[in-house]
């Protein structure tokens, strides 16, 4: 459970994936992470890669997550993220049906 004393440390960036094949979003924070941890000293004895870094961060996301579809981990460390179609259909709707009776949108 490394991963949630270092969370408040860096600065997290998640963004839209350039191929959709690897999935809706990625974070690409485990490798400077883990070049971060291991420069100062501070990597567990048992991360040896960037790889389990993801995967380490990745255990912190509960299951029942209700925004995440399924979470990968790819190449050097790039964790890949699919968003649920339920989570996206509902606040689709939401969007679409929120200007009825002349209501603003949601910001």
């Amino acid at each position: 459970a490394f991963v949630p004393q270092f969370a408040h440390k860096f600065d997290w960036v998640v963004e839209k994936s350039k191929q959709l094949k690897y999935g809706d979003y990625q974070c690409k924070e485990a490798m400077p992470l883990f070049a971060q941890l291991k420069a100062s000293g501070s990597l567990p004895a048992d991360i040896q890669s960037p790889q389990q870094i993801a995967q380490a961060i990745m255990k912190n996301i509960p299951e029942d997550n209700p925004v995440i579809d399924s979470l990968t981990v790819n190449g050097p460390g790039f964790i890949l993220c699919r968003i649920k179609a339920s989570y996206l259909e509902h606040h689709g709707n939401v969007l679409m049906n929120s200007s009825v009776n002349g209501e603003d949108l949601p910001t």
